[in-house]
């Protein structure tokens, strides 16, 4: 696979280089562990699972434990299987050939200080076991790991952008032509929404910022406030039903709202951010994605 064919593919942290055709098929993260699962057209070709050891999370001894149960499974079944030597530090890795003709690389991280454990297969349904070597070494001399406390790359679809440090994931939802995800720090929410498409959209809605109003009222994350234009900007206005505030408001603490649109012409795709919060020192946090969001006029 040449570099040309390669994209940066980013999700919780962790970022590789990964064919175009790969795509994101399947996500979850429980109990501080993250899952997910890459595929083309023609089968899976990614699976990773990673967490951040903590007092809190899973017990990362018993993580390597059930690896390494796998891995000696893996050696019965394969037709044939090699470790690779001169791996950079905290890797391990190896691939297999099965009976059947795909063959498998699983590499093993552990990074400094432990602040990350992850297992990371590559599938390949033909090909010679060398071509699989070259894959498994092309990826782990790609990756990196970018801690929580500082801001976060994401590149999946046709979306890139940079998080603010300590905002963790909590939804993503996926669907032709449009992508939303949502993250939360301290009970602040950060909604964020992309849609493709962006001339079919403006066609109907003519500006970024009637998109955006529309967008906003259909937003089952933001129950509270209507949202309406203010002279090219977004002002929030309260439901007389819900009296002063809506209760999702009243439980976050939260009544503050940073709502920001952007047209990407080159990309064809709008864009659009709304933060929930509390305080006016709370919108600091969102100076790493002004490059792809700055404050609206």
């Amino acid at each position: 696979m040449t570099a040309s064919a390669e994209r940066r593919f980013a999700w919780e942290g962790i970022a590789f280089d990964a064919p175009t055709d790969w795509e994101l098929a399947a996500h979850e993260k429980r109990q501080n562990v993250v899952r997910l699962r890459l595929e083309d057209d023609d089968a899976v070709r990614f699976i990773g699972e990673w967490t951040r050891p903590a007092a809190s999370g899973p017990d990362l001894s018993e993580i390597v434990r059930r690896f390494e149960a796998s891995a000696r499974t893996l050696r019965k079944t394969a037709r044939r299987s090699e470790s690779l030597p001169d791996m950079p530090p905290g890797w391990s890795s190896a691939v297999y050939e099965m009976p059947d003709g795909p063959t498998m690389g699983v590499a093993f991280y552990l990074a400094p200080r432990r602040e990350l454990f992850g297992v990371f297969e590559l599938h390949q349904t033909r090909g010679p076991l060398g071509e699989m070597k070259s894959r498994v070494r092309r990826f782990i001399a790609s990756f990196s790991y970018t801690p929580l406390d500082q801001p976060r790359l994401w590149s999946c679809y046709d979306v890139t952008f940079v998080s603010p440090p300590f905002f963790e994931l909590e939804e993503a939802s996926f669907h032709a032509g449009l992508r939303q995800m949502t993250f939360g720090r301290a009970r602040r929410r950060l909604c964020l929404t992309f849609a493709s498409l962006a001339d079919i959209a403006l066609k109907r809605f003519q500006t970024p910022l009637r998109w955006a109003l529309a967008a906003l009222a259909a937003d089952r994350r933001l129950p509270g406030p209507i949202f309406e234009a203010d002279q090219g900007r977004i002002r929030v206005r309260r439901r007389p039903f819900f009296g002063r505030y809506h209760y999702s408001e009243v439980w976050r603490g939260c009544f503050r709202y940073d709502i920001r649109y952007q047209h990407d012409p080159d990309r064809n795709q709008l864009a659009l951010l709304c933060f929930h919060y509390r305080r006016e020192s709370d919108r600091q946090w969102l100076a790493p994605m002004e490059n792809l969001f700055p404050p609206n006029p």
